[in-house]
């Protein structure tokens, strides 16, 4: 069985075996080199969750200062940062901090994980500030060589459509198709120089 045809269970670090087979279909089992947790997937993204605590008043409003307390969880590779921002201000990196002036407020937080990709990260976090300052999504991304030009396109017809969220389907599928597209021709390239190896997980 050839590399490309082959699939990890699920998420999680996986170790492969890797061994070769000549044209004859001759396989030494016992000659092969061992790629510890060489396939690595982790599709899940991180759950963070919001406590608030302090002496509650009425209605739902507090009569002290609010303790606020994230709580990152990922069960695959790990939480790398979490951070928040306070009524659209800057973000910052913590799980903790205390409200302690009177008003209500809008607290917006996420977290990343190792998996994930820093540069991306940022760039989101840039469309996020625009996207708060009134800025539609399209001209938040616009710009950012992170998204492409024909996405940014996608969006903004959808926003004007009033047709977003079935854009957004359309793209996720799309999406995925590109990066099953792409793993086979890599896979192919690369099958050639294995001369017939094969793999075991």
């Amino acid at each position: 069985m050839c590399i490309r045809d082959r699939q990890v269970e699920g998420e999680g670090q996986h170790t492969l075996y890797l061994w070769l087979q000549d044209f004859a279909g001759n396989v030494d089992h016992n000659q092969h080199i061992r790629l510890l947790n060489a396939a690595r997937y982790d599709a899940t993204a991180p759950l963070t969750t919001f406590r608030a605590s302090g002496t509650a008043g009425s209605n739902g409003w507090y009569s002290s200062p609010v303790e606020v307390t994230l709580t990152p969880s990922d069960a695959g590779s790990g939480v790398a940062s979490t951070r928040y921002r306070i009524n659209g201000g800057a973000w910052i990196t913590g799980t903790q901090f205390t409200l302690g002036y009177d008003g209500q407020h809008l607290i917006e937080y996420h977290s990343s994980e190792v998996a994930g990709n820093i540069y991306y990260e940022r760039a989101w976090n840039r469309v996020l500030d625009q996207i708060t300052q009134g800025n539609r999504i399209c001209e938040a991304l616009m710009g950012d060589p992170l998204f492409p030009k024909t996405l940014v396109q996608m969006i903004g017809s959808g926003e004007e459509t009033g047709k977003l969220d079935f854009v957004l389907t359309q793209i996720s599928t799309f999406y995925d198709r590109e990066v099953d597209t792409s793993l086979q021709a890599t896979t192919s390239m690369i099958e050639p120089l294995c001369s017939g190896s094969c793999c075991r997980t």
